[in-house]
């Protein structure tokens, strides 16, 4: 079975060229020519789940900002309530917490109260922690 992530990747159980993109040197170039911007949310959960299993802790908190969030956000903004393979991807970064509070918790802290009221009531698993 296979799942389209952001611009085209295919994703095939087994391994494939989208689980290869976290491992490389410039991978915020590559995964920029994905368009994940344009991606359907379930292809941006798909993605989450390989970036979030593959990264380390600054990686995964630099996707989380540049990538997920800014998608979070237009989907809160666009439809009111956020999709729920949008709230898989931020359940799944939680794997991570302090990649998950510096990338996203963070970041909204800074700009706006209303999504981080959204989110604490969304995500019932809520904690910070920080290094």
């Amino acid at each position: 079975m296979a799942s389209l992530i952001p611009g085209g990747i295919y994703v095939m159980q087994g391994g494939s060229a989208a689980q290869q993109i976290p491992s490389l040197q410039f991978w915020e170039e590559v995964l920029y020519l994905t368009e994940p911007d344009k991606c359907s949310s379930n292809a941006m959960y798909e993605a989450t789940r390989i970036f979030v299993s593959n990264m380390g802790v600054k990686k995964e908190e630099r996707f989380l900002k540049i990538v997920l969030l800014p998608r979070v956000r237009e989907d809160i903004r666009k439809n009111q309530i956020l999709h729920p393979a949008l709230y898989l991807s931020l359940k799944k970064a939680l794997y991570k917490p302090v990649a998950f509070n510096k990338g996203i918790i963070f970041p909204l802290c800074e700009v706006s109260f209303r999504y981080i009221d959204y989110l604490l009531v969304r995500i019932p698993s809520f904690n910070i922690e920080v290094e």
